[in-house]
This record gives C-alpha cells, structure tokens and sequence, in this order.
C-alpha cells in the first residue's frame, strides 16, 4: 500500500457559519475537507439548503460540513 498521508477535519466556527449563509449569489472559493488532498469549489453559490446540510455552486450539491475554508472570488 501506498504512504498516503491524511489530513485531519477541520470544523468552522460560528462566524464562519453566519458566513456561509451571505455567500448566495456570490462567485466563492469554497475550500472542502477531504482525508488524501485538499480540494476547493470555485463558482457562485447558487443555493443553500440548511435542513439537508448543503449548498450548490454551478449545478452541483456539497455538504456544508466539509467546508474547511471560504474566500471570496477578487472581481
């Protein structure tokens, strides 16, 4: 087996939180958690669904659990 290296979850913060839900309509960086390499959604957020846990950026559903980190796009 290979010697992958794994990363450890990272977690947002309340403000972080409250963040998320200013991003609708705006292009984003949005950095996700995944265990073997960094990954990173770039686009405009174009839904929110809080009672199911995601958010949609250019047609495609993420979970909002696995946002590590959130940069907005320089225009």
């Amino acid at each position: 087996m290979d010697n992958l290296i794994t990363r450890t979850r990272t977690y947002l913060d309340d403000q972080d939180l409250v963040r998320v839900d200013r991003l609708l309509g705006r292009p984003v960086n949005i950095y996700l958690f995944d265990r073997y390499e960094s990954l990173r959604v770039i686009g405009v957020v174009q839904g929110i669904d809080r009672q199911r846990g995601r958010f949609k950026v250019e047609g495609d559903w993420f979970i909002l659990g696995d946002i590590e980190g959130i940069a907005d796009v320089e225009r």
